[in-house]
């Protein structure tokens, strides 16, 4: 299924994409939409109970695979450096992914580090 545009802002498509699932019956689900969308919809088909299989969040992996996108060289693998590799071979997409959204990460890990 190729899901709609505006799947993180929208219940309607993530139901939809959820009905798809639940109607596919399928063993294995590959949710290649990206972050935080395949998490989303992932939680929407769980919450709703009727889906079978195992569903995998796998962002662009297919994409990598099938040479659609390059990774980055593995020098920058190695150093962590990928995703900055990624932000320069696509700055208009990933912009506010990696520098407004994703730092967030840093502040819920300040806060949990004791509690483990």
């Amino acid at each position: 299924m190729e899901p709609p545009m505006g799947v993180r802002d929208s219940a309607g498509a993530q139901i939809e994409i959820a009905k798809f699932v639940e109607e596919a019956r399928a063993d294995i689900v590959l949710l290649a939409i990206g972050a935080p969308q395949s998490e989303m919809v992932a939680l929407t088909i769980a919450s709703r109970g009727r889906a079978r299989g195992v569903a995998l969040c796998i962002g662009a992996s297919v994409e990598f695979l099938s040479g659609q996108k390059r990774r980055a060289p593995a020098w920058m693998q190695r150093a962590g450096l990928e995703w900055l590799f990624r932000l320069v071979s696509e700055p208009g997409r990933l912009w506010r992914r990696y520098l407004v959204e994703g730092p967030r990460i840093f502040a819920i890990w300040w806060r949990h580090r004791g509690t483990r």
